[in-house]
Order: C-alpha cells, then sequence, then structure tokens
C-alpha cells in the first residue's frame, strides 16, 4: 500500500491508494462504521404515474426504488444468458477499467476530466466475447477488470426500454458490467440516475447531499468523489465520517433505483457472479442550493447553469447568495 499527500483546503491529509486491489467483498464495506444503523429508502412499485413519481420524488430530490421497474426489459431475460450475449454482441469492443477508478485519481492527483484524458493508462479494450471468457473461466478475485460507464454494444441497444413514469430516463444510458464489482462513494454532477439492475444482486449505500454529509465525506471542491474508503474506513484519518448519516438498499435483478442529484452512493455486488446494470443519466427537476455539490456546480459553470435553470423554469438563486452559502 502506498500512500500520498493531498491538500484539502488547509488541512494535509493522507489518502491511499493500490492499483494492484483485489476485488472487494460486500463483508469488507459491512465494516463500515455506521452500516448496522443506516436507515432505509422508499420502495415504490412500478406502476407509479409519471405526475406521482414526479411529485412524490424528483422534485423532492429523494431517493427511491422501483421494485420490477425493468422487468419488462428485454434484457432482464436475455443477459444472464452469455451465450446471447456472445452471439449478439460477442465481436463488439468494449472498454474495460483495470482496477479501482479512485485509485487511479489518487495515485496521480487527477481530476475526473484528466482522468479521461489519461484513460489509456486505466482502461483497456476487449471484445465482448473477450470479456465474457475471462468472467466465466478466467476471473481472478485478485485483480480488477469491470466494465463501468461503457456504452451499451449497439446490437444490445434493443433490449433496453424506458421506465414508465420518467420517459426522460432513456437520456445517455451506460453499461456496468462484472464480477465482485465496487464502486467508491461518489455524486453525479448535476444528473439524476436510474440504476436499473439486469443481473445480479447489488447493495448501495447513500448519504444525503448536506453541508454535515460534504464535511463528513470529506468532499474536496470541484470533485464528485469521496476519498473514504467504505470498505476500509479509518477514523483516525477521516474521523467526521462517524457523523455521516448513511442509507443502504439492495438491488435486486429487474429493479431501478432511482438516485437524485446530488446523493452521494456506493455499490457493491452481493454475490460473486457476474452482475450486469444499466445506468441512465438525466437532468433533474430541481436544484437544491443547500447542497455544497450544487452551489459549487453552478459557480464552477454559472452562464450554462442559469440558462438552464431558465429553460427549465427553475428558480436561480443570486449569485450573492451562491457565494454566501459557498464560504460562510
Amino acid at each position: 500500500m502506498v500512500a500520498i499527500n493531498i491538500l484539502v483546503g488547509e488541512i494535509m491529509m493522507r489518502y491511499d491508494y493500490d492499483l494492484s486491489r483485489s476485488a472487494i467483498k460486500i463483508e469488507q464495506v459491512r465494516t463500515m462504521p455506521g452500516y448496522d444503523e443506516a436507515k432505509s429508502i422508499s420502495e415504490i412499485t412500478k406502476d407509479i404515474s409519471p405526475q406521482e413519481f414526479e411529485t412524490n420524488y424528483r422534485i423532492p430530490l429523494r431517493p427511491a426504488v422501483l421494485r420490477g421497474g425493468v422487468t419488462h426489459w428485454p434484457a432482464t431475460q436475455l443477459w444472464s444468458n452469455l451465450d446471447y450475449l456472445v452471439k449478439k454482441s460477442g465481436q463488439e469492443k468494449i472498454h474495460i477499467s483495470k482496477g479501482l477508478a479512485l485509485d487511479f485519481l489518487l495515485k496521480h492527483k487527477v481530476s475526473k476530466k484528466l482522468l479521461l484524458k489519461n484513460r489509456h493508462k486505466f482502461i483497456q479494450t476487449m471484445t465482448v466475447k473477450e470479456y465474457l471468457k475471462y468472467l466465466s473461466t478466467q476471473y481472478d478475485p485478485n485483480t480488477i477488470l469491470y466494465a463501468r460507464s461503457a456504452e451499451i454494444p449497439t446490437s444490445l441497444l434493443d433490449d433496453v426500454g424506458v421506465l414508465p413514469c420518467c420517459s426522460e430516463a432513456e437520456f445517455n444510458n451506460l453499461l456496468f458490467f462484472g464480477r465482485s464489482s465496487f464502486t467508491d462513494l461518489h455524486e453525479h454532477s448535476g444528473s439524476d440516475a436510474f440504476m436499473c439492475q439486469i443481473s445480479g444482486t447489488k447493495e448501495v449505500i447513500l448519504f444525503p447531499p448536506d453541508d454535515i454529509n460534504a464535511k463528513a465525506l470529506y468532499r474536496r471542491p470541484g470533485s464528485n468523489w469521496s476519498p473514504v474508503r467504505l470498505f476500509n474506513v479509518d477514523l483516525k484519518k477521516f474521523p467526521l465520517f462517524s457523523k455521516a448519516t448513511p442509507y443502504r438498499v439492495t438491488v435486486n435483478a429487474g429493479d431501478a433505483l432511482y438516485i437524485p442529484n446530488p446523493w452521494w452512493h456506493a455499490v457493491v455486488s452481493l454475490d460473486d457472479v457476474t452482475t450486469t446494470t444499466v445506468a441512465c443519466f438525466f437532468p433533474p427537476k430541481r436544484y437544491d442550493f443547500k447542497s455544497p455539490q450544487t452551489r459549487s456546480l453552478f459557480l464552477r459553470r454559472p452562464w450554462a447553469s442559469r440558462r438552464h435553470c431558465k429553460q427549465e423554469q427553475i428558480v436561480f438563486p443570486s449569485w450573492f447568495e451562491l457565494l454566501k452559502k459557498s464560504f460562510l
């Protein structure tokens, strides 16, 4: 394990990274302080109306799991059959992450923008057939190879549908595909999302996007990642984490988890099988300017943010209010 120093405001912290990390297991995440006391989120049925979903969840920015929300997608019946995937898309190429994204960010002290620029150091390209062979017959739990934020192969796009309660959720669909997967704490930088579970089961741990949790998760200005690793929380390094207020939910195959902007969340597989997730990103109906991430986002992109608010008829605070809430 190697340690590096990163300046966070006026406080120097030591953050650890490990590019040779083994796959993260749910048992490691369950050691997180506060795990057993985590709150539950709302469960709703797939027949909820668009108006009810918008009024009760999108506008209040309340996360909820839509039980059976994507069982009507052909993918939920077809993608667990690896032979089907090989036949339909075996020769299409897919980008595979070598390790956890946050380990790479910490090692190279880069932003998400620079991560994309240097993705050749972190990403390798395989055909779907090659990756499926790795997952089924060559899988090594001591390494991490994971299709993270990959484009859905074009031959499989017809297997993915829409969510009747939110037609906007067909915007920008991405694929997450692998075994024993884990994604560190992050938020979506101005987008709402549905995490649509196609196969396998995952657990998601969420934190509200308020000032208390931003401090507890040691949020860095301009970053949408938290350096707190839920599989190994060190309260000596991150003592404020004890004040965080976690929520957690199990997302089964066929479920869709609504994650409003900008709730923090981490995702971990519950079993050692191939799991497939489709993430749908779309613009929020409302911005909460009590959230430090939202204030930071609008200060970084002032004109685009103001234009978006005008288009969506969202009340935009004065620049003075934004600055005052951000720095006082």
